[in-house]
């Protein structure tokens, strides 16, 4: 072992030496009877760490033909026992310091802390020799000097000689420790792999589909010649494709499929993992959303399933699987998929994946993994679309239609299931009904649900009766009776049903009750101003819109019946609303916006002197008392966005912005609810931005050049904590804004608190803007108020993708401060934080240079223990050796 290598050990041991000595120091004052003898054990081991700092400084300079160290010299020897002993006391230490009895016990055995504190003694006296033999300190030293150091020298390689001695045993007993906690860090480590997939979002949306199916339904597929030569024969095609129309029951025949595969594959080494596209979520229904959930269930099927390392490394380098890229998620999925025997993977709605952002590159995954002879692939749908049916009208095909077994257990369990009528307990009439409703199903299950539902309201077995006469034949006639229903309700009644529909059409996300509740009590009409006199229940919701929606108890979330429902709405929006929808939401989330309700400003406690807390009570409450505020401070950008040509919606929406107290009102609730420190919700920050500052903020870019063209306000204009509208567009992640932003001359180095608009970008991990602004000439190496890079902010919340870019235009890991006592760097910063996901990219993108390989390996010991294994360790110590030779 060259010097170079053995300083890389001398460093190891300096972590476990500031390791202990940090766990020591809590028993000082932490324990009653114990300040004495860790006093002794902190002193010694001062020391020590000083010797080895002196040591390690003189083995990187030492000459290439100096004599190397074997694995049995003195230093490479006691350096190994001293390690193990120190990592063993540690984890006496933190253990005992994590219990309730910490504070009486001094955990360390009196016979092992005397024999520590020799076995210390002993090696920092053997460091001070060789270091005093390699200087001219010992020919300065007296003859008795001389002979009084030697004799100490004697005693002390004795001592270490008996520690040589007790390696094995050490080894030994701390060998079953290390096994344990071995597997608990893996357990923690795959957990935190999973974590970082995907949620069980999935899951749960199975387990309300599954609660939503009628018993002994779905046999009839289960029991298809296709279906069974899909599951069970080696030969044939891989892929088995089930089309059908809206309503005829696909996401339940899907659901019943997932079970009867989990049936046959449990216990074994085939995998099954499903995903259920839908309309409502589509826009969050990203390539990287569903890679991250397939894969999660693949390795969620036992924990002897192995996580492929590139999946732990991906997870290590990426904030979130969303920013992976095709290639890497076709990689991470293929891997796991080669770890099993055989995976089926259950797909349900493909059409209604977003079609602009997510359908094409997820049918050329599915194409990709077809090839493989271990994927079987089931897949439901509409074939309307061209891609899906290139995709998939070459495979096997069995069309879905509700079938008539199924189709009449439905309809009876609908029947039994009626709570408000004593006529259904007739089981004549229960069969003509059941028997009207099967011979007008066209093959769906929409159709007869929404019939018997109409039929169901009706108060008498008569009305019943001329009710199933006149129901319409078709599910588009259906959906228009519902509509005339709610057209022929009382005015008020009428206008809250459709107000009720456009907004579950046009939302962002599904809307708690609360929310819908809160917007539906303004007056479009502009009459009177928002009361809570005219909310309504969810219960008048749901009645008011005839059986079109429904509620999700559990989530406390109100829903469209189907699909069908907002794609017929979509349909007759100008004949029921004269105008789109989305352009009545837009109208509706500015006069919401606008209420006098809202004119005095953001939140703010009585008391001037109130603390946080009280504070953030008083938001609480407001917000609690004014739930869609919460949605629109967060989400008015993104109904304004296709709006803002409309001369009625730009009109309101600039009257939004020139409304400072709204403006301060707005921006309080959405930083508050995003989770931001203080001092960006505080009445000073909030009342001191601009219009200017949100339009940024939001994308829009049109508004935002106006504001500055027509000079209402300057492009550099600054809060009170100095945010300009590049630092808001930048740290947005709005490319096209800030490109309008430094075409008319926005300064990028102006900065607020934190950092120009490079460094809040950086944080912000938003790589678009920090791509565009290092193009531009921006320095990576521009210092903050505060003398930060933009390299060292990338620390704050682990943008690994953000730094790596950095990194690649030329920005230095060392910005300490010139002539300051203490020297920052990215190392340092890294190591403080723990971040492993930094120091893997760093190491595998190979950006240290041969200066840095003592200090990486000195970080990668520091991390051992702290989330990351021995393995990995040893995996990124071999690679910088792969480098660096």
């Amino acid at each position: 072992m060259d010097p170079v290598s053995a300083a890389t050990g001398i460093a190891g041991l300096v972590i476990a030496t500031g390791t202990l000595l940090e766990f020591a120091s809590r028993y000082v004052t932490g324990v009653r009877h114990a300040k004495e003898e860790a006093q002794s054990l902190i002193d010694e081991l001062n020391v020590l760490r000083g010797l080895l700092h002196k040591l390690e400084a003189v083995l990187i300079t030492q000459r290439p033909d100096t004599p190397l160290f074997e694995d049995s010299s003195v230093l490479n020897c006691n350096s190994k026992v001293l390690g193990i002993k120190f990592e063993a006391l540690c984890k006496k230490l933190e253990s005992t310091s994590q219990s309730k009895v910490r504070s009486f016990i001094w955990p360390i055995e009196r016979h092992d802390h005397v024999e520590t504190i020799a076995h210390i003694r002993a090696f920092s006296r053997l460091i001070h020799f060789a270091l005093s033999v390699d200087t001219w300190t010992l020919l300065a030293s007296s003859s008795g000097q001389i002979g009084k150091l030697l004799a100490q020298q004697t005693e002390s390689l004795e001592v270490l000689d008996t520690m040589g001695n007790q390696i094995d045993t050490l080894e030994r007993t701390i060998e079953g420790q290390t096994v344990m906690l071995q597997n608990m860090r893996l357990d923690v480590e795959r957990q935190r792999v999973l974590d970082w997939l995907a949620d069980d979002v999935q899951e749960k949306l199975h387990d309300h589909i599954k609660r939503g199916r009628v018993p002994e339904t779905g046999q009839w597929l289960l029991e298809h010649q296709k279906f069974m030569q899909w599951t069970e024969q080696e030969s044939g095609s891989s892929v088995l494709w089930c089309p059908g129309d809206m309503g005829s029951g696909k996401t339940n025949l899907c659901s019943i499929v997932i079970d009867e595969l989990r049936k046959k594959t449990y216990g074994s080494q085939i995998g099954m993992a499903f995903f259920y596209f839908t309309y409502a979520d589509a826009p969050s229904q990203t390539m990287g959303f569903i890679v991250g959930s397939l894969v999660r269930q693949l390795l969620s099927l036992g924990p002897n399933c192995t996580v492929p390392s590139i999946v732990t490394h991906l997870s290590k380098s990426h904030g979130s699987v969303k920013d992976l890229s095709p290639k890497d998620l076709h990689t991470c999925l293929s891997k796991v998929i080669d770890e099993l025997e055989r995976v089926y993977l259950v797909f349900d709605a493909v059409d209604e994946a977003d079609v602009a952002e997510t359908l094409k590159p997820f049918l050329e995954l599915l194409v990709r993994l077809m090839d493989s002879p271990k994927v079987r692939v089931y897949a439901t749908g509409r074939n309307y679309n061209h891609d899906v049916r290139v995709t998939f009208n070459k495979h096997p095909t069995i069309p879905i239609r509700a079938d008539d077994g199924d189709l009449r257990t439905f309809i009876r369990s609908r029947m039994n299931a009626a709570n408000s009528s004593e006529f259904l307990v007739d089981n004549k009439f229960q069969a003509e009904i059941s028997g009207q409703l099967m011979r007008s199903a066209q093959g769906l299950f929409l159709l007869p649900a929404l019939q018997l539902q109409r039929v169901l309201q009706e108060p008498t077995r008569g009305d019943m009766e001329d009710a199933l006469q006149d129901l319409p034949s078709s599910l588009v006639g259906i959906l228009d009776q519902n509509i005339d229903r709610i057209l022929r309700q009382t005015a008020s009644r009428k206008s809250l049903g459709l107000n009720a529909l456009m907004w579950l059409c046009n939302a962002r996300r599904p809307l708690q009750c609360g929310e819908l509740s809160d917007i539906l009590s303004l007056d479009l009409s502009q009459k009177r101003s928002l009361d809570k006199k005219y909310r309504p229940s969810a219960r008048a919701i749901v009645e008011c819109c005839q059986g079109l929606i429904f509620l999700d108890e559990t989530s406390e979330t109100l829903h469209l019946v189907h699909l069908a429902v907002q794609e017929h709405l979509l349909t007759r929006e100008f004949q029921l609303f004269g105008e789109p929808m989305a352009r009545v939401v837009a109208r509706a989330c500015f006069l919401f916006l606008l209420d006098p309700e809202f004119e005095y400003g953001p939140v703010k406690h009585p008391d001037p002197l109130s603390d946080y807390h009280d504070t953030r009570i008083e938001l609480l409450h407001f917000l609690n008392s004014h739930l869609f505020l919460g949605y629109l401070s967060l989400d008015w950008g993104w109904h304004a966005r296709g709006w803002v040509t409309d001369h009625e919606v730009r009109s309101l929406l600039m009257r939004f912005l020139e409304s400072p107290a709204r403006i301060a009102r707005s921006v309080q609730m959405s930083r508050f609810l995003s989770g931001y420190r203080k001092r960006y919700w505080s009445l000073q920050h909030v009342w001191s931005l601009s219009g200017l500052h949100v339009a940024c903020e939001s994308g829009l870019t049109g508004i935002a050049c106006e504001l500055i063209d027509t000079g209402k306000i300057d492009v550099d204009s600054a809060s009170s904590i100095g945010t300009t509208s590049l630092i808001s567009a930048a740290s947005s992640n709005q490319l096209e804004t800030m490109r309008a932003l430094l075409d008319r001359s926005a300064d990028p180095y102006k900065a607020n608190w934190y950092g120009n608009a490079l460094h809040c970008a950086a944080e912000r991990n938003c790589l678009a803007t920090l791509e565009e602004l290092l193009a531009t000439g921006v320095d990576p190496n521009a210092r903050s108020p505060t003398n930060r890079t933009a390299l060292s902010c990338t620390t704050d919340r682990d943008c690994v993708e953000a730094a790596e870019i950095l990194l690649k235009h030329k920005a230095s890991m060392h910005y300490g401060i010139p002539g300051a006592t203490s020297k920052r760097s990215f190392l340092g910063e890294i190591a403080a934080n723990r971040s492993i996901n930094m120091l893997y990219m760093l190491v595998k993108g190979g950006y240290v240079s041969i200066e840095d390989r003592v200090d990486v390996s000195r970080v990668i010991g520091a991390m051992i223990g702290r989330g990351m294994s021995l393995d990995e360790a040893r995996q990124l110590t071999q690679h910088l050796e792969d480098q660096h030779g």
